[in-house]
């Protein structure tokens, strides 16, 4: 038979020895609480003074039902790691002797569940708790503690509320900070008796928290047609995009593209002319509200300006997925205003068109051989030339 079957069946039949009932002491405290590491509600009690004691039996709910047995006389702890810190429990304990002969049970005595109500895009938070039941000697005060992070390392009480008074509260977060660790800390008149509700954690993103990307190591080519710029970001913070920022020739600032947070990476602007005087470039990031912009510095580029124009054509293009794969003329000392490019099959057929040198041919889907471009383009000194030659398609 277990022991659960042999402490039901002491409660229902006579005595069996002879040790009475009144001879199993009452423990004089005990009292719930949610143990700080591993998050588990945690039942404590003062050890029975008599001596012939085997154990105690705790039962939980209303009605009381069996739950388990602790056997030892100093065995005076148990972790329900069954039973959610989130959900409020009801517990009862009493003392049994060797011969299962039992004590009255206590009264009851539960865990404080604390909850938080909180919208990621405001800086309100509302938590509440339920009282707590079964305190000997009464509760003194609950404390509303906080842990903000990362810049505290132990909690802190930030309110305190009388036996009977308020179990909720409502507070206002700084727009940076980005983690808060709440728990309600309840004292009774006795000092040993201190329990503790669950930890609620209120985790909000802002712009303070991601470290900022930061632009380093900007060059062009040599024929200035691109710039180069390696870049650092925090791969913790995806809640909002990073966004670069161009500003050619004191211009106003314009949204260049959106960076995917790498641990290091590099962007290349092609966008680039060799008249262009200077190109800066900065990195913003919002919180996840779209709130709190946060720049990083700024970096400017200033270009070296060409001695004469120059027109280059790559003469052979290969399916390697690279810039050699597609078809760029690089232009020194274009005006900006003309640009008409055209390229033809073997049979005169045009198969690619463009005005702008900011598209590229990519020969998908053509056979490979060699295909005659025609660029017409007007350059930075006025003089509107024509360039005519071929390039050959490797497959």
């Amino acid at each position: 038979m277990s022991p659960r079957m042999l402490i039901l069946s002491a409660l229902m039949l006579p005595p069996m020895c002879a040790v009475s009932q009144g001879e199993v002491n009452l423990s004089s405290a005990w009292w719930a609480t949610v143990d700080s590491v591993t998050q588990q509600i945690q039942l404590q009690w003062e050890p029975s003074t008599t001596e012939q004691t085997m154990g105690y039996h705790i039962c939980t709910g209303t009605p009381c039902t069996d739950y388990v047995s602790v056997f030892g006389r100093f065995s005076t702890s148990l972790f329900c790691s069954d039973h959610s810190v989130t959900e409020p429990h009801l517990y009862c304990l009493h003392v049994f002797d060797s011969a299962y002969n039992a004590s009255a049970l206590t009264p009851f005595f539960g865990n404080v569940v604390l909850r938080a109500d909180y919208s990621v895009c405001d800086s309100s938070v509302s938590v509440e708790w339920n009282a707590y039941q079964g305190m000997p000697g009464h509760v003194e005060s609950y404390e509303l503690q906080a842990l903000f992070l990362p810049n505290d390392s132990l909690f802190r009480t930030i309110y305190t509320s009388p036996d009977g008074g308020q179990f909720a509260r409502t507070l206002t977060l700084p727009y940076n900070v980005s983690r808060v660790r709440f728990r309600v800390k309840i004292t009774g008149h006795s000092p040993m008796v201190v329990s503790y509700s669950n930890i609620v954690d209120v985790i909000r993103r802002t712009a303070d928290t991601a470290h900022q990307t930061s632009l380093c190591c900007a060059e062009t080519d040599s024929l200035i047609s691109s710039i180069k710029l390696n870049y650092v970001a925090d791969t913790s913070y995806i809640q909002a995009p990073y966004i670069l920022w161009r500003s050619k020739n004191g211009q106003p600032w314009q949204m260049l593209d959106v960076l995917t947070p790498n641990l290091s990476g590099r962007y290349i602007d092609r966008d680039v002319r060799p008249y262009d005087r200077q190109c800066c470039y900065v990195v913003s990031v919002k919180d996840a509200c779209g709130m709190n912009e946060k720049r990083s510095d700024t970096l400017c580029l200033t270009l070296p300006q060409p001695d004469e124009p120059v027109v280059w054509f790559p003469n052979a293009l290969l399916n390697d997925g690279s810039d050699n794969s597609v078809f760029r003329p690089v232009v020194r000392g274009w005006s900006g205003d003309l640009y008409e490019l055209e390229i033809y099959n073997r049979r005169g057929n045009r198969v690619f068109s463009a005005e702008t040198p900011d598209i590229p041919w990519n020969p998908i889907g053509q056979p490979q051989g060699t295909y005659t471009y025609r660029l017409r383009l007007r350059l930075i000194d006025g003089r509107v030339k024509t360039f005519v030659g071929t390039v050959n398609v490797i497959k």
